[in-house]
């Protein structure tokens, strides 16, 4: 799934008044900063609408996990899930 298709799914869900939270799991090698950055903006402009934004991490979250991830309410991780550098669970809220 493509940044354009997530951030068009979160824009969604903060139109939508139905929807009272965002869960969004993240289970990626990675990808490019245009892409992160895409949905790291989507993900800002989602709280700041009033929607919290809840992240599930997968087994696999490369930088661009990371840097999404951290504009999230709350983040969580999979018991199976590996840090690619422990100093991001403190800095990302886990």
């Amino acid at each position: 799934m493509g940044s354009d298709t997530v951030a068009s799914a979160i824009r969604a869900a903060v139109a939508n008044k139905d929807v009272k939270a965002i869960l969004f799991r993240v289970d990626s090698p990675g990808g490019s900063y245009v892409a992160s950055d895409t949905i790291w903006r989507e993900v800002v402009r989602a709280r700041k609408a009033g929607k919290p934004v809840i992240v599930s991490m997968g087994d696999l979250a490369g930088s661009g996990g990371y840097f999404v991830a951290m504009a999230a309410d709350k983040i969580r991780r999979s018991a199976r899930h590996h840090y690619s550098d422990p100093s991001v669970c403190w800095a990302a809220k886990c």
